[in-house]
């Protein structure tokens, strides 16, 4: 199947990659080695609508398609992981509140959100249950007209920077998956506390986050959808992130392809240009043909969002492949760099780091790969 991308989705990438040029990199290392989430950036981000572009323009957002929405992502990856990724992951939640939330909801934040006066977080992972949501420990349990939330939520983007948050909790704890409800709750209030993770291998610059709530009380209507629903209105989410996944996995990859090509054309050995050799040409030329192979299918899948069957089977698919390319493609770039890729001299170590997370969240390869299985039949 052939893609195209229009005049429109043309001018919105070039705009994305003028913009992570010449704001994004020349600071990414200096958020990297502080990790330190980029706030400025998020603003200076949401001022050419970068942030949640997929919100309607009557809350703030460009109204964007989902390929264009890939694309955005895809262009702040390839400008900086760490960086670049808080921008794009901005929008953690929104979805969730543009379906089911009620009109309060959306007009008290998401403009905030669009305008990058703050991210969003979600808690869905705990410390012993990831890919198992329905497995969750959190409960809510009904008091007077509020909801009082127990327990821990673990690598929850944004977790410790955002002022709003989207909380799954059992609210039904007896009826496993078919139990869960999601809340929506300011962060500065009594029970919710966040404690940033500073130890992670790579996208140090993004926040993530554990949190623990004690007795977090949300009023009864803060309750986003229905009540009980909470899992199955999620499920619906998932493909939408994991096209995200595929974008970001596209962007790093290409960055480092480009890092290796540049190097390849510079550094000599046996009074040559490394790109010379036909080890170093070949090396590259299944990188690039690698890369290219993740952004069809990354954009394929995109367009699958607007309706159609493929959407779960193709988000999947292209998560699975494009992670599984990008971690590959960046491990290429630093072999092509030698030792000097092993070091922070040059952007290809940062970006072997932040190509593998890709591959874990948002449901780790293995479960993708039982996804697909699953829709063919």
């Amino acid at each position: 199947m052939s893609f195209r991308l229009t005049a429109e989705q043309a001018a919105i990438r070039e705009a994305v990659r003028s913009f992570g040029d010449e704001e994004i990199r020349p600071v990414a290392s200096a958020y990297e080695d502080d990790e330190r989430y980029p706030a400025a950036l998020l603003e200076a981000a949401a001022e050419l609508d970068l942030v949640a572009p997929h919100v309607p323009e009557a809350y703030g957002g460009a109204g964007t398609d989902p390929v264009s929405t890939v694309l955005i992502t895809e262009e702040l990856w390839r400008a900086d992981p760490g960086v670049g990724g808080s921008i794009s992951a901005a929008d953690f939640g929104t979805g969730m509140i543009l379906e089911y939330g009620d009109e309060w909801m959306k007009e008290k934040w998401l403009p905030k959100i669009t305008a990058g006066e703050t991210p969003i977080a979600t808690g869905i992972s705990e410390p012993a249950h990831g890919s198992n949501v329905a497995g969750m420990e959190t409960t809510a349990e009904k008091d007077g007209g509020d909801y009082v939330i127990n327990g821990t939520k673990m690598w929850i983007t944004n977790g410790s920077v955002a002022d709003v948050a989207i909380i799954m909790a059992k609210s039904s704890p007896e009826e496993g998956h078919a139990g869960i409800t999601a809340f929506l709750t300011p962060t500065d209030v009594d029970g919710y506390d966040a404690t940033r993770i500073d130890n992670k291998l790579g996208i140090r610059a993004q926040d993530t986050a554990e949190i623990v709530l004690d007795d977090l009380r949300v009023p009864e209507g803060n309750v986003v959808g229905e009540l009980d629903r909470g899992f199955y209105q999620l499920m619906e989410f998932f493909a939408p992130a994991r096209v995200d996944v595929a974008g970001q996995a596209v962007g790093v990859a290409q960055a480092a392809l480009e890092e290796a090509l540049d190097y390849a054309g510079e550094r000599e050995q046996f009074d040559q240009k490394i790109g010379e050799f036909q080890a170093i040409r070949h090396k590259i030329a299944g990188m690039a043909t690698d890369v290219e192979a993740a952004r069809s299918l990354a954009y394929r899948a995109a367009e699958a969002l607007s309706g159609g069957e493929e959407a779960t089977r193709l988000a999947s698919m292209a998560k699975l492949f494009a992670s599984e390319r990008a971690v590959e493609v960046t491990d290429e770039a630093v072999q092509v760099h030698g030792g000097a890729g092993y070091v922070s001299d040059h952007h290809v170590e940062r970006f072997y780091r932040d190509a593998r997370i890709t591959k874990i969240y948002d449901g780790t390869s293995e479960i993708q790969k039982s996804i697909i299985a699953d829709e063919l039949g």
